[in-house]
């Protein structure tokens, strides 16, 4: 079970209590508190658009009662940092990343969908991004925190120095003594940047089993998509040539609880490759379109690719199936 506000605020006093810290420092700590136990929303981000606007739109009102569940969205993650970080008198404001808004107290002013990231005020017109739905699988993984001290193209926000964060990040003991201590130096080892070809480097990503116990730990099948999507942009990004790799999510209509998957699809030609997580080895299964192909009929799974339309090349009608030629059990597939 989550650990509700109460709790939360409970282990973030007494590490605070416990040491001099800045302001900036006490969010840090909230954030990494609150982003080791909880989630990104799979109902909401493997569901359609029109899911989306009205759970997004439900989340707009105070209902304080999600901030308790394990799998938030960027608005109950916001306002839980903000009441938590209002125990320690610290205010929070929400910046909308589309509209540019900035609010003190409610969303309803804000783009429906946009994403909301929590700000820390430091003058009248500067802030600090404090984005804790954007780090929940960094944090859990123990990567950098890329949406932490960042400006990203906007005028009321102001970059942290590397030295800065860095120190931050050892007062809140995320680190001990430097950088090399994040999870991102591994990886950069495991990915050759010089060499172009795509398939071998993904393919060193998918079976590489140091990776794969870091992605073990994360409790959403949205995380596990954002930890290997940011993995993977670090040498390929989808172009016009014919070499493309698809990160996809499948919701199933017939599984009540671990109802979601996690897969990769590479494609060159007339080369088609299929990976899907496998939550109960920690392990990306390799599959045979056809295989592939019978999970989503028997599963009655419909697939989904943030901004791709990779969906409409498994969503198609099912030449030639398998009847029941898959070695694993279906169910290990999905998760929460």
């Amino acid at each position: 079970m989550a650990k509700s506000e109460k709790k939360l605020y409970k282990i973030i006093k007494q590490k605070i209590n416990d040491n001099n810290y800045t302001d900036l420092e006490k969010i840090a700590c909230m954030i990494f508190v609150i982003g080791m136990n909880r989630s990104f929303s799979s109902k909401f981000h493997w569901n359609t658009e029109k899911y989306k606007i009205r759970f997004y739109e439900k989340y707009r009102k105070k209902r304080f009662g999600e901030l308790n569940r394990n799998q938030i969205i960027c608005i109950s993650a916001a306002r839980l940092l903000k009441n938590i970080a209002k125990k320690f008198n610290i205010d929070i404001y929400y910046l909308g990343a589309i509209s540019g808004i900035l609010s003190y107290d409610n969303f309803s002013d804000f783009t429906n969908g946009e994403h909301i990231i929590p700000v820390y005020k430091i003058s009248d017109k500067h802030y600090i991004s404090v984005d804790l739905e954007r780090n929940l699988d960094n944090i859990q993984t123990h990567k950098k925190w890329f949406n932490f001290g960042r400006k990203d193209d906007k005028k009321c926000l102001i970059n942290l120095t590397n030295k800065q964060l860095t120190e931050i990040m050892k007062k809140i003991r995320y680190i001990k003594k430097n950088r090399n201590e994040y999870f991102d130096v591994y990886i950069s080892k495991v990915i050759d940047k010089f060499r172009n070809n795509l398939n071998e480097n993904l393919k060193k990503i998918i079976y590489d089993n140091k990776i794969a116990d870091r992605a073990a730990k994360l409790n959403s099948s949205v995380d596990i998509y954002r930890f290997y999507k940011k993995i993977i942009n670090e040498f390929h990004e989808n172009n016009n040539s014919k070499e493309k790799i698809y990160l996809f999510g499948g919701r199933s209509k017939c599984i009540a609880v671990n109802k979601y998957c996690f897969g990769i699809y590479y494609t060159k030609e007339k080369i088609d490759e299929i990976w899907l997580w496998n939550h109960k080895n920690n392990c990306f299964i390799s599959l045979s379109r056809k295989e592939f192909e019978y999970i989503i009929r028997k599963r009655k799974v419909s697939i989904v690719c943030p901004k791709e339309n990779v969906g409409n090349i498994f969503n198609s009608k099912y030449n030639n199936v398998l009847k029941n030629n898959v070695s694993y059990k279906l169910s290990d597939f999905f998760m929460k």
